[in-house]
Parts: C-alpha cells; structure tokens; sequence
C-alpha cells in the first residue's frame, strides 16, 4: 500500500516554522517517515503507513488511543499494542514527539535537532507547534546542568500557552 491509496487528507494549519525553511506538509513529513523506516532497514507496513497519515494530518499532539480509533473509524484494523509499538519506532527514528504536558503525539516538524526539542503547546485549541530554540538557550541550560552535576540524556522543552490563533 502506498501513502496516496490511504485516502483524502485534512487540511492542515499548523503555522509555518521559518527555521525549519518553510511550511509543515503532511507530504514532506510522511517522505521522510517512509525514507527513515527504509534506511533503517524497516518494513513499509500498513499500520505504520495509517499511523504516519494520521500524526501528519493533525495540527494537535494525539494520543494513541485517538491515533487507533481514527484508524478503526477509516475502515481499517490495527490494534492498540501496535499503534504504541510504532509510536515508539517513529520516536527512536526522531519523526515523533512525545508532549508529556498532554501524554500525546506529534508529527516532528523539523529535520534534525538531535535529542532537544521544544514545543509551544496551545492550552486553548490544542495546537502543537515545534520551536527552534536559539543554541545560546540551549548552551545556557547546558551550563546550569553542568553546574548542578546533571548529565541529561535528553532536553525536552514544553512551553504552554495561547497560539496567536486563540490569542486574537
């Protein structure tokens, strides 16, 4: 099965992310979803291919449980056990984000960024947006756990709010 047979797709109106060059689209997202299944040797399955369309298409972070029933309510069968499993491939491949602030998903809008990311999550709409932080916020906090004798795995920055959507 191909990305194109999975059906119509949703408008999507997550704002455009100017250090990330350019506009989010699900097309560009589920490309390079599929290009690093591949280059990791993984297969091109259909429930991934469902779970890759559903995170692309939403301009909110889901839950599992929301990702599964969009999928059971297309017509289509996977069960929740794998919907995590390939939430959890799509996040060591970094094409996913965990939001914890909401325990959901989120499609990764930017191409590399390593173990940081931040995220500016809408308390209003729902509104996922991924933000580029300035490598001198990120070589402060840095300094701090450095000071602090704290040896972090991972820097995840989640800042709640109002999108200027919601704000207008």
């Amino acid at each position: 099965m191909n990305l194109a047979q999975l059906g119509p797709r949703n408008g999507d109106n997550r704002a455009m992310n100017p250090s990330a060059g350019g506009v989010f689209t699900p097309d560009a997202f589920e490309t390079r979803a599929v290009q690093a299944l591949r280059e990791g040797g993984l297969r091109i399955t259909s429930p991934r291919l469902h779970v890759i369309r559903k995170l692309s298409q939403s301009s909110t972070a889901l839950t599992a449980n929301q990702i599964h029933d969009q999928i059971l309510a297309d017509g289509d069968q996977v069960d929740l056990v794998t919907v995590y499993r390939i939430l959890s491939t799509l996040m060591e491949l970094h094409l996913v984000h965990h939001i914890g602030v909401v325990d959901a998903y989120t499609a990764c809008d930017l191409e590399s960024h390593g173990n940081n990311t931040e995220h500016l999550i809408c308390t209003k709409c729902g509104s996922v947006q991924e933000l580029d932080a300035p490598g001198q916020a990120l070589e402060a906090t840095r300094a701090q756990l450095q000071t602090l004798g704290f040896n972090p795995d991972q820097i995840k920055i989640e800042i709640t709010g109002e999108c200027q959507k919601c704000h207008n």
